[in-house]
């Protein structure tokens, strides 16, 4: 897009002109992954929005989205940390275009870490409930993985119990040591 002024002779005036080149949406041919042993490309491929769409001439799939690598980005890390992988991390996104403007790979590194076990799941801070309440039926338990699914489960079920009570602001901030 460009924008320029051209001004009208004898008027204090100008007109802008917009210039738009559109060119053709960049579709995804291939998604590859760099560093994965805990899943298959399969399963990682499954987990995130840009990949290669057969139906892209019927539906808006299939396309290169520059946003929406960073939510393809957090639901790599949801489904590391629900295997327990705290220290994942995508350390760098490679995209490289054709001269046709398709993405023939978009190719995404990752660190993948170690997993993690639950070593004690406490709470602190509260007046309301004893410690006994709030974790009578805990999804995430001690000795077990670590699975980041389980933990807001935990503490969704917390909120559960404060917000019927009047407590607008209550807040659950996971310790993780």
């Amino acid at each position: 897009i460009e924008i320029r002024e051209e001004p009208i002779q004898g008027e204090n005036r100008v007109n802008l002109v917009v210039d738009i080149n559109e060119t053709a949406r960049a579709k995804i041919d291939d998604v590859e992954f760099e560093g994965n042993t805990v899943f298959s490309d399969r399963k990682l491929r499954g987990s995130i929005l840009s990949k290669k769409s057969w139906f892209a001439y019927l539906f808006d799939t299939g396309f290169f989205r520059q946003d929406q690598l960073q939510s393809d980005k957090r639901a790599l890390t949801r489904l590391y940390e629900s295997a327990g992988y705290l220290d994942f991390y995508v350390d760098r996104i490679e995209t490289n275009f054709d001269d046709d403007g398709e993405v023939p790979e978009d190719d995404l590194f990752e660190v993948e870490g170690k997993p993690y076990t639950v070593s004690s799941v406490t709470v602190e801070g509260n007046t309301v409930f004893t410690d006994e309440d709030l974790l009578s039926a805990p999804a995430l338990k001690t000795g077990e993985q670590f699975n980041g699914e389980l933990e807001s489960a935990d503490m969704d079920a917390m909120k559960a119990k404060y917000g019927p009570l009047g407590y607008l602001n209550f807040s659950v901030v996971p310790k993780r040591d």
